[in-house]
């Protein structure tokens, strides 16, 4: 029988939209444990450490540490261990379920093997695990190709697909929903860029397209005496064909708002904005940042009354990827999110904030650039525990003097304590559990490390602190 319903558990933190959720839910007050695999050059801990370590440096300030358990969506119950699975029983009554492929073609399994047969191990470990509420990220696009305004409440409407991300996602979304879940809040954002205060992404896609193309343009081009790159390139689009883009800040920001208001729990959200561009802006960003002219915006459509010269159709092949939305984004229709979210409003991607992204995506090298690795930790929570207690953690402790434990920063965590005299019996991960009567002690990591240099118990310190 579920214990606590206390912990979300929350796939795909790595990604760009999870890294903002991990942040902004532990931001809230949430208790977040995150499923995360390891890679050939960091383990799962690695990873988290090295997103948490990139808020703390710019909040300037060290932050909570989410529960960390290693697993694989890809893989059956997730890839979790037995203890693993445990905690999650245990603890967890709530999932949010945002892992996912955004490749548009098939590739090595891709995206099928993590939207489809991921979300399956997904909700098997939930179903076994007994979570009941689940908030799904899904895609506005899994309305397929459409040219008249797509409702929130709609899933299934007999549309055809433009890729196997749509294809894909909409089968996921299809899984989710017969699942049979208590309460399934689901998400469907447009595009997702980066951050519209720091310019931020760990990825590019969609928008990021044609301002890349417009650096690879410029720097195969000669420019005149005064630094304009004049590039003649004939569009088969008029320029004022709707483009649905939002900054990732947002989403995630609304997402929590969202999580947050338990009336909103239940319906399907379309994070779309209220006044979408166009794609005259989206390929004017990138030619105004790196001085171009000469695009004309023809009209022609997919088939052009003009021979392409071969610029063109290099072009032209470049862009096939994103070529059907181009041509009709549809428009979302955005009632429940009016509703229960209408705050913040999203930001339209102007000018300003599409030179913050290309800023960053320069500094960046376009992902290329080497990632900055996370600080060693000064100390390493976990072993102190296991050192003192000379135990390995457990899944759940009960009894009656319990402490709970936040070491924030780098090498911290969350954990329980079951406590005997001046001795720790046990620990598991996260808090205690709702149903006991707990004081919590939090402290820096930095400032364990002091007590510790001075002499005194782990215990001791942690009770001092309370």
């Amino acid at each position: 029988m579920k214990q606590s319903q206390d912990y979300f558990l929350l796939t795909g933190a790595t990604g760009l939209l999870g890294q903002y959720m991990t942040r902004d839910l532990l931001a809230a007050g949430h208790r977040v444990a995150i499923l995360i695999r390891g890679n050939k050059k960091q383990t799962p801990s690695e990873r988290m450490e090295a997103f948490m370590q990139m808020w703390e440096r710019q909040a300037g300030t060290a932050l909570p540490r989410p529960v960390c358990l290693e697993g694989n969506i890809t893989e059956p119950n997730a890839g979790l261990s037995e203890s693993d699975f445990a905690w999650v029983k245990a603890n967890c009554g709530n999932a949010i379920h945002c892992a996912a492929s955004l490749q548009f073609r098939e590739h090595n399994g891709e995206p099928w093997r993590t939207n489809v047969e991921g979300t399956k191990h997904v909700l098997q470990m939930c179903n076994d695990a007994q979570i009941k509420t689940m908030h799904y990220i899904s895609t506005a696009y899994v309305c397929g190709h459409r040219d008249t305004p797509v409702m929130e409440d709609e899933l299934n409407v007999g549309q055809k697909w433009r890729n196997e991300y749509e294809d894909s996602k909409f089968q996921a979304e299809q899984l989710v929903r017969d699942a049979g879940f208590e309460s399934l809040t689901v998400y469907r954002p447009v595009v997702i860029t980066g951050d519209a205060v720091t310019g931020y992404t760990s990825t590019y896609h969609g928008t990021y397209l044609y301002m890349k193309l417009a650096k690879m343009l410029a720097n195969n081009t000669e420019p005149d005496e005064n630094g304009v790159h004049h590039i003649p390139i004939r569009w088969g689009l008029t320029g004022d064909e709707r483009r649905n883009i939002t900054p990732v800040d947002w989403n995630s920001e609304i997402i929590c708002q969202l999580i947050n208001n338990k009336e909103a729990h239940g319906k399907t959200f379309h994070l779309a904005p209220s006044e979408p561009i166009t794609m005259h802006d989206a390929i004017t960003f990138g030619t105004k940042y790196f001085n171009i002219t000469g695009i004309e915006f023809c009209g022609f459509g997919r088939k052009p009354d003009v021979e392409l010269n071969d610029l063109e159709k290099w072009v032209w092949a470049a862009i096939s990827i994103y070529g059907a939305y181009d041509f009709m984004d549809p428009v979302f229709d955005t009632t429940n999110l009016m509703k229960y979210a209408p705050e913040p409003k999203c930001p339209k991607l102007d000018w300003d904030i599409a030179k913050k992204l290309i800023d960053y995506a320069e500094e960046d090298r376009w992902g290329k650039r080497k990632p900055t690795p996370p600080t060693e930790p000064t100390l390493c929570v976990l072993s102190l525990l296991k050192e003192e207690s000379k135990k390995e953690p457990v899944a759940a402790i009960q009894g009656d003097d319990l402490l709970g434990v936040n070491v924030l920063g780098p090498g911290g965590g969350q954990w329980q304590l079951s406590i005997d005299g001046d001795s720790i019996a046990d620990f598991a991960p996260g808090f205690p559990l709702s149903e006991y009567q707990a004081t919590t002690a939090t402290i820096d990591i930095e400032d364990l490390a002091a007590g510790i240099n001075d002499g005194r118990s782990l215990l001791d310190i942690f009770r001092q602190t309370v």
